[in-house]
C-alpha cells in the first residue's frame, strides 16, 4: 500500500516538471517576439523631396524577419539644399523652430491705432550668437473686446415708420485712440399692440370682398397703428352663386386662348352676376392642326448627301406637311 502512494507521488512530481518546462519555453518564445530578436533593422531608400529638389521629403524603409510585424513604413526626411550641410536641419523641431535657439519674451507694446496690432521683442537667451539672431519680433492683433468697455444707454421709443428702436453705448474704459467713443445699437421693436375687432361689412358684389376695422385697445400709440382695415374674399354659401358651364370655344391661334361663358342658375343670390366669362390658355396640342397621314414610303436614292422618304397627307395644313417628310444623311 505504501508503495502505491510513493509511485503516485513521484508521478505527480514528473508531470509538474514537464508542465513547468513547457510553460517556460512558451514564455521565452513570447519574450523573444516582443523584443523583436527575429527582426532585422530598417533599410532606407533615398530621401525624395516633396517639392523641388531639396527640403522636407519622405523615404521608404524596409526590414525582414519572422517577427517584424510591419515590413514597410514611410519616414519623414530632409534633402539638404546647395550649400547646406545634412546636419543643419537636425536641430529643428516639428514646428520648424530651432531647438538650439531659445529666447526670453518681452512685454507687449500698446495697440497701434492704425494697424490694430501690438508687438513684442524677444531677446536671445540660449544659443550660438553666430547662428541665432540676437532679437526677434512677434506681432499679433489687438483684442478690442476685452480692452474696450462701454456704458449702455436706455432704449429709445419705437420709430413707427421703421419699427426700430436704438440705444447709444458710451466708452467707459479703454484707449480712445483704438476704441470707438460711441456705438449705436438698433433692433426691432417688440411692442404689444392689441385691437378691438369690428363687424364684417356686407360683401361687395363687384370685388367679391368684405372688410372690417380694428381699433387700438392696448399698446403705445406712437408705435401702434390706431386703426387697421382688413379685407378678405367673401365666402358665400354653396347655393348662393351657382353657374351653368358653357362649352369651350375653339382655340384662337393668334392669342392661344379659349373662352367659355358661365350662366347664373335659377334660385341663386340676386347679388351674383348673371354671366361670368372664363378665359384659359390652350394646352398641349389644342393649338395645333389635326393631321392624318398614310403609310411611309421607302427612302429615295442618295442625292446631295441626303436621302428622304414621304407619306401621304390625307388631312391637315402647312404644319402637317412638314411632318410628312423625313430625311437622313448618306
Amino acid at each position: 500500500m505504501e508503495y502505491k502512494w510513493i509511485i503516485s507521488f513521484l508521478f505527480l512530481i514528473v508531470v509538474q516538471c514537464v508542465l513547468s518546462a513547457e510553460l517556460h519555453g512558451l514564455r521565452s518564445e513570447r519574450a523573444s517576439k516582443k523584443k523583436g530578436k527575429d527582426c532585422n533593422p530598417w533599410v532606407f531608400e533615398e530621401c525624395k523631396a516633396k517639392k523641388g529638389n531639396c527640403g522636407e521629403g519622405k523615404k521608404l524603409g524596409r526590414r525582414t524577419g519572422a517577427d517584424c510585424g510591419k515590413t514597410e513604413k514611410v519616414f519623414p526626411c530632409t534633402v539638404p539644399c546647395d550649400g547646406e550641410s545634412p546636419s543643419s536641419n537636425q536641430g529643428k523641431n516639428k514646428r520648424g523652430g530651432d531647438k538650439k535657439c531659445k529666447y526670453r519674451k518681452g512685454v507687449w507694446s500698446s495697440c497701434h491705432p492704425l494697424t490694430n496690432m501690438k508687438n513684442m521683442t524677444m531677446t536671445l537667451k540660449k544659443g550660438d550668437p553666430s547662428k541665432c539672431p540676437a532679437t526677434k519680433q512677434k506681432s499679433k492683433p489687438c483684442k478690442k473686446g476685452k480692452a474696450c468697455k462701454y456704458t449702455r444707454g436706455d432704449w429709445s421709443s419705437c420709430d413707427p415708420v421703421t419699427n426700430m428702436k436704438k440705444r447709444i453705448l458710451t466708452l467707459r474704459k479703454g484707449n480712445p485712440n483704438t476704441c470707438e467713443r460711441e456705438k449705436t445699437l438698433t433692433k426691432s421693436c417688440r411692442s404689444v399692440c392689441k385691437y378691438t375687432r369690428g363687424d364684417w361689412s356686407n360683401c361687395d358684389a363687384t370685388t367679391n370682398q368684405k372688410s372690417r376695422t380694428l381699433t387700438l385697445r392696448k399698446g403705445d400709440p406712437n408705435s401702434c397703428e390706431k386703426e387697421k382695415v382688413i379685407t378678405k374674399s367673401c365666402k358665400r354659401g354653396h347655393a348662393a352663386c351657382q353657374y351653368e358651364k358653357g362649352e369651350w370655344s375653339p382655340c384662337d391661334a393668334s392669342t392661344k386662348t379659349k373662352q367659355r361663358t358661365l350662366t347664373l342658375k335659377d334660385g341663386s343670390d340676386a347679388s351674383c352676376p348673371a354671366t361670368k366669362p372664363q378665359t384659359r390658355e390652350c394646352k398641349g396640342g389644342e393649338n395645333k392642326d389635326r393631321c392624318f397621314f398614310g403609310q411611309w414610303g421607302e427612302y429615295s436614292d442618295c442625292q446631295n448627301g441626303v436621302r428622304k422618304k414621304q407619306r401621304e397627307l390625307k388631312f391637315g395644313g402647312a404644319d402637317c406637311q412638314k411632318r410628312a417628310v423625313k430625311t437622313k444623311p448618306c
